[in-house]
C-alpha cells in the first residue's frame, strides 16, 4: 500500500513532511521535491506506530516556470 500525498502551502516552500492524519506525531521534516520526499517516504510504514492512524505525506513544491514559452518554443524537429 502507498502513503497518501497531499499538497500543504501552509509549509514553507519546497519542503515536504510526513505526518500521521490521527495524532499528529510529525515523523520527519525536510526540504527537497517530490522525489526527495518520495525516497524519505519508502522508508515509513503506511501506519503510526504510536495510534495505528494514516501517515500522510505532504509536500510543498517550488514554482517552476515553463521551459518552453512565447520567447522559447517548442522544438519542432524531433
Amino acid at each position: 500500500m502507498k502513503m497518501r500525498h497531499v499538497i500543504n502551502d501552509v509549509i514553507p516552500k519546497g519542503s515536504y513532511r510526513i505526518i500521521c492524519s490521527a495524532c499528529g506525531d510529525e515523523k520527519e521534516v525536510g526540504n527537497g521535491g517530490f522525489t526527495q520526499a518520495n525516497v524519505v517516504a519508502m522508508r515509513y510504514p503506511v501506519k503510526c506506530k504510536k495510534c495505528g492512524g494514516e501517515l500522510i505525506l505532504e509536500t510543498n513544491p517550488d514554482e517552476v516556470a515553463n521551459r518552453y514559452n512565447k520567447e522559447h518554443p517548442y522544438p519542432q524537429d524531433l
